[in-house]
């Protein structure tokens, strides 16, 4: 896989352990670190509060790697003593920095020593980056075999992609709409699927959600619903009843965030992320209440859950929420 990199480098702090730099690729900037922390413990203190100080003041995504002269576990040394307050103090930096351990491949351990017959050996060689660097996808190796980093490109390989993934080649003809389905309902089964949502439906649809669901685009989750029912269940209520009266609701509703989540430990290729959808609280009772009636025909009509509308509307329902 060949890869193919320009990119702008310009310094943007020093330390007597560290320098840091600003890159710039095309239109993504951000800021790396590198680190040679000082072998002796009460020097390295030094460094540490370097880099507290420029966790503070950095916003873009921030890259940190070099050597640390310090562990985290004791499965990183061999040989020697683990030191559990040395290891607390590297950890306290690097959560007060938000940086993550991104990881190694190859070799165990980076340093070796003999001392006095005994091979002392640890891994003190370390990339850690901030959430913002972690979740920002760098690069795509496209199907041809190329690699390429330019926002442009990557963007229309995510369109290429997901239209392709969530799409389908009717082989057979349009779906026949009838097929299997009874020629009409009954009288109970029209008023009920007809009769305006009320308010305890809607409750109950937010009640049977989990609380501290990642929220959709409108920051809310379920949790803020069931915890101040009192205060906005009218309002969600009027918002989902008026959904199903006029046929329509506002489109900002039906904003989804699609997040991609790795498969694997080091992604390349779109087809290594499982993609979820982050839908809105308002649309996901929508949803929910949509397939109580769905279900309710399913009772009072047996023969209407063998046919394929019914299988489809359902499934429909049930997965919009997280494939949308």
């Amino acid at each position: 896989m060949a890869m193919s990199c320009t990119a702008v480098l310009s310094e943007f702090d020093s330390h007597a352990q560290a320098i840091s730099f600003t890159v710039a690729e095309g239109s993504k900037n951000w800021v790396c670190t590198a680190v040679y922390a000082n072998p002796r413990v009460e020097l390295r203190q030094r460094v540490w509060a370097h880099l507290r100080e420029l966790g503070r003041r950095i916003t873009l995504p921030w890259l940190v790697l070099g050597d640390f002269n310090e562990i985290l576990l004791s499965t990183e040394c061999r040989g020697g003593r683990f030191s559990m307050t040395r290891a607390s103090q590297f950890l306290e930096v690097l959560n007060e920095c938000n940086l993550l351990d991104m990881g190694a491949k190859g070799l165990r351990f980076t340093w070796y020593r003999n001392q006095r017959g005994v091979v002392l050996a640890k891994r003190l060689d370390c990339v850690v980056c901030n959430v913002a660097r972690r979740n920002k996808i760098q690069g795509l190796l496209l199907p041809d075999g190329s690699w390429h980093t330019d926002p442009v490109v990557m963007k229309m390989e995510a369109v290429r992609f997901f239209k392709e993934l969530f799409s389908f080649n009717n082989a057979h003809g349009p779906l026949d709409m009838h097929a299997g389905v009874p020629p009409g309902l009954g009288g109970e089964a029209q008023s009920a699927l007809t009769a305006p949502v009320t308010r305890e439906e809607v409750r109950r649809a937010v009640m049977s959600m989990k609380s501290f669901k990642a929220p959709g685009p409108d920051g809310f989750q379920p949790f803020f619903f069931k915890q101040y029912w009192p205060i906005v269940g009218d309002e969600l209520w009027r918002t989902v009843k008026d959904a199903f009266q006029l046929g329509y609701s506002d489109i900002s509703l039906l904003e989804t965030q699609m997040v991609l989540i790795p498969k694997v430990d080091h992604p390349v290729s779109l087809k290594d992320f499982r993609p979820i959808s982050l839908c809105n609280v308002a649309w996901k009772v929508i949803s929910k209440v949509l397939v109580v009636y769905l279900n309710f025909t399913k009772r009072e009509n047996p023969s209407f859950p063998n046919s394929n509308l019914y299988i489809l509307l359902v499934n429909f329902c049930g997965v919009v929420p997280t494939a949308k």
